[in-house]
């Protein structure tokens, strides 16, 4: 099979916060047997970083540079059989003139889907939710996947990664940013598919079939075995081990037992209209939790700062040479969101 059955191809990119379900929507997907939806490439973030560093890769030695810092970029770590597929990659971009950084990404999930067997390609970076307008430009007929958590359980969820700040009131505000983002995205382009996590996992079935009505597919059966075949697209990732088991609806409520009342009023205040519009019912709070929720939120921040610091001296003392990817984007829209705090 080669890479010319995808030129009508309409991609299909599965975005939302992260510790949302993109992980368990992507292996549903994938688990269809036409389509293959490529693991987390950070290609906004991360790949055009290296940009930064090397303009261009039409000569063949920078396209040889090239593909060793994509190597060293933070995400390829777990990409299940990158390494094939990044020289086929390589391979391919070789042989063609046309050397440029939005190639690589279209032939990364090309390489993929063939290596499957897949007629069709997507990918799930979760953090895409804020490019969406320079995805399309990359891929007109795209097809985007949006779905949506409660925030009190990406919150709670959030905290038990490594990779995330403990904050709870900036995890809150990022989450309020990426779905004030969809809105907008929603608005101004017609091939946007939202639901929400709960909905998936009461009945994925429905869910499923709904999600492959929109991308024009029919359902499969497989879609919802997706936990027999998930050790083949996830590695070195302890955090996402819950899908290699068959979907349940344990995780819905956990952040009852996993946060204070204060911090839920917190998510709470910062959130309250979207959760309102998205059908999230918000927890009575006592008032000696809305008194102290100010202490509180100083400490969150505190804390916040205290994980940062740790975590820049971490990347600076780290000799890897490891690409992490920037973060204008994020503060571009942190700062927007200061504005809409209470919406």
């Amino acid at each position: 099979m080669g890479v010319t059955q995808f030129t009508d191809c309409s991609p299909i990119f599965i975005v939302g916060s992260g510790r949302s379900g993109t992980t368990l929507l992507q292996l549903m997907i994938n688990s269809h047997p036409d389509i293959f939806i490529c693991g987390e490439i950070h290609y906004f973030d991360q790949i055009l970083t290296i940009k930064k560093r090397l303009p261009s890769i039409e000569k063949i030695d920078d396209l040889q540079t090239f593909f060793l810092l994509v190597r060293k970029t933070y995400g390829s770590q777990f990409l299940v059989g990158v390494d094939a597929v990044l020289d086929q990659v390589k391979r391919r971009m070789i042989c063609d003139n046309a050397r440029t950084y939005q190639m690589f990404y279209k032939c990364m999930l090309e390489e993929g889907a063939v290596a499957k067997g897949a007629r069709r390609y997507g990918e799930k970076t979760p953090e895409n939710i804020r490019y969406i307008d320079h995805l399309i430009d990359i891929f007109p007929h795209a097809k985007i996947i949006h779905i949506i958590r409660d925030p009190r359980a990406v919150v709670a969820s959030l905290r038990k990664v490594d990779w995330s700040g403990p904050s709870i009131a900036i995890n809150t505000i990022k989450w309020k940013l990426d779905v004030l983002q969809s809105q907008e995205i929603s608005k101004r382009f017609r091939s946007y598919y939202e639901l929400r996590y709960e909905d998936l996992v009461a009945d994925p079935k429905k869910q499923l079939t709904m999600i492959c009505r929109f991308i024009g597919e029919e359902f499969n059966a497989k879609m919802l075995e997706y936990y027999k075949t998930a050790d083949r697209y996830i590695k070195n990732e302890e955090c996402k081990k819950g899908t290699f088991v068959p979907v349940t609806t344990d995780n819905v409520e956990r952040w009852r037992q996993e946060l204070s009342m204060s911090q839920v009023y917190i998510i709470q205040k910062l959130t309250g209209k979207l959760m309102e519009k998205f059908c999230y019912e918000q927890k009575v709070v006592s008032w000696y939790s809305k008194i102290i929720s100010p202490f509180v939120l100083v400490l969150e921040l505190l804390k916040y700062v205290k994980y940062k610091t740790k975590d820049i001296h971490m990347r600076r003392s780290t000799n890897t040479g490891i690409i992490w990817g920037e973060s204008e984007t994020l503060y571009k829209m942190l700062f927007k969101a200061i504005f809409k705090l209470r919406g």
